[in-house]
């Protein structure tokens, strides 16, 4: 039950709401609990460097997912939106030795069907 005071969930009830989650996400992803919306079957791929087999972390308003690289999960929609966001910029140099620039994504994922 929820305190009527503080909105707060006791912990039986939000270890019965994560346990829930964490079977219909999958075993590559630690969820915590996340209103209901419209779920996508995904992998994050590993990649190089020493962050390339670290887990995933993504939080979008006090929600977090930890998501395991090389696992297929299911994700909220929402999650997605922020996967394809998050990019960082290369800097470079092109043939004519002009200074470039360009966005990639931050994380190698995809959709499985």
């Amino acid at each position: 039950m929820a305190d009527e005071e503080t909105g707060k969930i006791d912990g039986g009830l939000q270890a019965s709401i994560v346990a829930k989650a964490k079977k219909k996400a999958g075993e590559g992803m630690v969820i915590f609990p996340i209103p209901d919306e419209p779920r996508v079957k995904i992998v994050i791929d590993e990649q190089e460097g020493h962050e390339g087999h670290q887990p995933v972390k993504l939080g979008i308003n006090g929600h977090v997912l930890v998501i395991k690289r090389g696992h297929e999960v299911e994700i909220p929609e929402s999650f997605i939106n922020l996967l394809k966001e998050l990019k960082y910029t290369v800097y470079g140099k092109d043939d004519a030795g002009n200074d470039t620039e360009r966005d990639v994504p931050r994380f190698a994922w995809r959709k499985v069907a």
